[in-house]
């Protein structure tokens, strides 16, 4: 179950790095994925820095999968999942019952689920 684990967060970790350098080409579109329009050259730059904040992260992630680093792989998963749900609260908050959340909940599910994974690959880790 370990190596599904780290195949799991590769997976997940380049996909972040698409999506976030896509969105950095083209930030409107993103916005729209995002569930918050942006329309005007401050809110897309505004876009820019959220995906390029996104992308170190995933790329801090890419290094310690690299390092076999497991423990800090299931650290920063862990913690990352608070993202989408600030994400999904914010969200709600600004649009009300008309934000689209799905993505946040759908993105807070893969990343707690790639988190449990790593923290199996730290349990079975130590019993080897």
């Amino acid at each position: 179950m370990g190596n599904v684990g780290v195949g799991f967060a590769v997976v997940l970790t380049v996909a972040f790095v698409f999506f976030g350098i896509r969105g950095i080409y083209d930030p409107t579109a993103a916005s729209m994925r995002f569930g918050l329009p942006a329309d005007d050259p401050a809110e897309m730059f505004y876009y820019r820095v959220y995906l390029a904040r996104n992308i170190v992260i995933v790329l801090a992630g890419l290094s310690l999968l690299a390092l076999k680093q497991w423990r800090s792989v299931a650290i920063l998963l862990t913690t990352a999942l608070a993202l989408p749900i600030f994400d999904a609260v914010l969200l709600y908050r600004e649009r009300g019952a008309a934000a689209g959340l799905t993505v946040h909940i759908v993105t807070g599910v893969i990343v707690a689920i790639a988190a449990s994974f790593m923290w199996m690959k730290v349990s079975s880790s130590k019993e080897s």
